[in-house]
């Protein structure tokens, strides 16, 4: 049977429109359409793990392709063979680059009101950005049934409790929530905002039109940032993106003894050593690190 990769991609997203998460979706097809542009809409007979190996696309394309395929394949059974079953997928790209305080508190000084309520929550909750934005005042909790959300807050005796999170498949316990503290500055912003708010349900952060952010939408405001600031590509051509909060975050945590599997509770890890991916200690880290290992054992807390 002649199929096109063009026709082949439309099947599989209405197939993935029903199965899948709408943002496992958007993502599918942002990459599934740049690869039938490159290949310009191949007969999928034709194709060969050349046109995959050329393409030069991250790891999400690569995957977004063999989903695609091994679906088509054992799934709907439309096509025999995937041509690309034996490409190896490309190394996964690191982020790296970290922030100061100093640089984080900018970034949010020169945001707009709402923007800046956003970047606060990733800052002060250690959140992947998805997981801010899902974020609803349902799941706005106090830490005891005994007190009230309204004096929780300012307190900092509140928790987001998410109970659709990244990994959530592969805790031991797959019904236990992602817990996010709540810190007493952005508590006493929440509380603000919950007064402000037009309705107690429906998403917590709303950008400058009064919707939830987007990811599209976070990654405008991280442009618009950027240029406001100055901030270009590093040297190995790296952007400050929304991530990047997250990433500052661990490796102050880090920096300041917060050991591994506390922190891997913070971020949502399942393993610790997916934190160590987050902990970018530069030499000054190292240097602190070194100094209270040098203090006598009475100057030490608990010495």
């Amino acid at each position: 049977m002649s199929i096109t990769l063009k026709r082949l991609v439309n099947q599989f997203l209405a197939w993935a429109e029903v199965a899948l998460k709408p943002a496992t979706v958007a993502s599918y097809q942002h990459h599934l359409r740049r690869f039938v542009l490159v290949t310009k809409n191949k007969q999928v007979r034709s194709l060969r793990p050349m046109h995959l190996t050329r393409c030069q696309g991250s790891w999400h394309l690569w995957q977004a392709v063999q989903r695609m395929f091994n679906w088509a394949v054992d799934e709907a059974k439309i096509i025999r063979v995937n041509p690309f079953s034996r490409v190896r997928a490309p190394g996964r790209r690191q982020r790296k680059r970290i922030l100061s305080p100093r640089e984080l508190a900018l970034f949010l000084r020169r945001s707009s009101r709402r923007a800046r309520a956003f970047l606060l929550a990733l800052r002060e909750t250690f959140a992947r950005p998805q997981e801010i934005r899902a974020v609803q005042w349902c799941d706005v909790q106090s830490e005891s049934p005994a007190v009230p959300v309204e004096v929780a807050l300012p307190a900092g005796r509140a928790l987001f409790v998410l109970h659709e999170y990244k990994d959530r498949a592969r805790r031991a316990d797959d019904s236990a929530p992602r817990v996010l503290l709540i810190s007493r500055r952005l508590g006493r912003l929440l509380l603000r905002l919950r007064r402000r708010a037009r309705s107690a349900e429906g998403p917590v952060f709303l950008n400058s039109r009064g919707r939830p952010w987007t990811k599209n939408a976070v990654r405008c405001l991280m442009r618009r940032l950027r240029r406001r600031l100055g901030y270009a590509r590093d040297e190995r051509g790296e952007q400050v993106v929304a991530y990047t909060f997250r990433h500052s975050r661990a490796t102050l945590a880090a920096a300041s003894g917060i050991v591994d599997r506390v922190l891997a509770d913070l971020l949502g890890h399942v393993e610790t050593r997916t934190t160590a991916r987050y902990q970018h200690l530069n030499v000054q880290h190292l240097r602190e690190a070194l100094k209270r290992m040098a203090k006598p054992a009475c100057d030490r807390p608990g010495g």
